[in-house]
């Protein structure tokens, strides 16, 4: 075998090594421990973040620190998206995503209404948020995912 042959079998088996690690990489990944513990930390820092906004005194500050959140929460929700699901859990992770979807059209909901000066449509969308922000809650405990 020739040197050059040489060098290009080696390519080729390296190349195969790395492909083959990082499939059991991504595998190892979507274990539902790996995938909650990420969640967590995700969950953990929007919270945080959420938490250091300041709270309104007025209906132009609650309109900014709601629209502030929602920023937030759109950054979480996609970063969650993009986790690699354990396939036991594959289907309860995207009905969480689906609950996080519907608490955003909430806060969208409140933006509006906040817009608007309309108490009433305001208080409708806080009592929605708090039906599907109890459903994401339980889900995501099942799923490990306390802090979301």
């Amino acid at each position: 075998m020739t040197c050059r042959a040489l060098l290009a079998a080696v390519a080729v088996a390296l190349g195969a090594l790395a492909a083959a690690a990082a499939l059991a990489m991504a595998a190892g990944a979507a274990t539902p421990s790996r995938w909650a513990t990420a969640a967590n930390t995700i969950c953990a820092k929007s919270q945080k973040q959420i938490g250091d906004v300041p709270r309104a005194k007025s209906l132009e500050g609650m309109l900014k620190a709601t629209q502030t959140v929602l920023g937030l929460v759109l950054r979480q929700n996609s970063d969650l998206a993009k986790l690699p699901r354990p396939a036991a859990d594959a289907a309860s992770i995207a009905t969480l995503l689906g609950y996080y979807a519907q608490e955003t059209a909430v806060l969208k909901g409140m933006i509006a209404a906040l817009g608007k000066n309309d108490q009433n449509a305001f208080n409708l969308q806080v009592a929605k948020g708090d039906v599907v922000d109890r459903k994401a809650t339980a889900l995501s405990a099942k799923l490990g995912a306390s802090s979301c």
